[in-house]
C-alpha cells in the first residue's frame, strides 16, 4: 500500500469520525498496535484495510486483516523511505 493510501484513508477516518470509521468497516478498536500520524493515533488495522480500499478498490476484511504486515505501525512512511 503506499502512503497516498495511508493518508486517504486517515483523512477519511478524521472527516467522519472514530466509532463511525470502525462501524462503517466493520473493524474494532486497535488493542495492540496503533498508527500515530501527526501526533494523533489511529487503529491501525482499520486504516490498513481502509487504504487497501483505495489502492485496489475494497477494504480488507477485518478477518483478512490480522496481521497485516507482522510489524508494528508507527506512523506513515516518509517520502522517499520506500
Amino acid at each position: 500500500m503506499t502512503r497516498e493510501s495511508v493518508l486517504q484513508a486517515i483523512d477519511e477516518h478524521d472527516a467522519v469520525g472514530q466509532d463511525a470509521f470502525l462501524a462503517t468497516y466493520g473493524y474494532l478498536p486497535a488493542r495492540d498496535y496503533l498508527l500515530v500520524h501527526e501526533a494523533k493515533e489511529y487503529d491501525s488495522k482499520a486504516i490498513a484495510g481502509v487504504a487497501h480500499r483505495f489502492e485496489y478498490g475494497r477494504p480488507c476484511s477485518r478477518m483478512s486483516s490480522t496481521g497485516v504486515s507482522g510489524r508494528q505501525w508507527r506512523g506513515s512512511p516518509e517520502p522517499g523511505s520506500r
